[in-house]
């Protein structure tokens, strides 16, 4: 039975490697639509990641949100 969260046992064992190939070195900050894209999942389920407090987001305004790739991988692992 699935509870809709991330757990470590769930995400692939590449997910890391599947990003930075995706994600060049230059792209510092994303937004929530490449963050989706990135992680393989809607951004109805990053928006849900959010409003758990499951990932790091940085609040550039009422409607403008970036994230580090590096953190956020980092705390769905951890």
């Amino acid at each position: 039975m699935s509870d809709g969260r991330f757990s470590e046992s769930k995400l692939p064992a590449t997910l890391s490697a599947l990003v930075e190939r995706k994600c060049p070195q230059d792209e510092l900050l994303v937004n929530k639509a490449r963050l989706a894209e990135l992680l393989m999942c809607s951004v109805r389920k990053v928006d849900k990641l959010i409003q758990q407090k499951r990932i790091p987001v940085i609040r550039l305004g009422a409607r403008c949100h970036r994230f580090d790739v590096a953190d956020v991988l980092a705390a769905l692992k951890g």
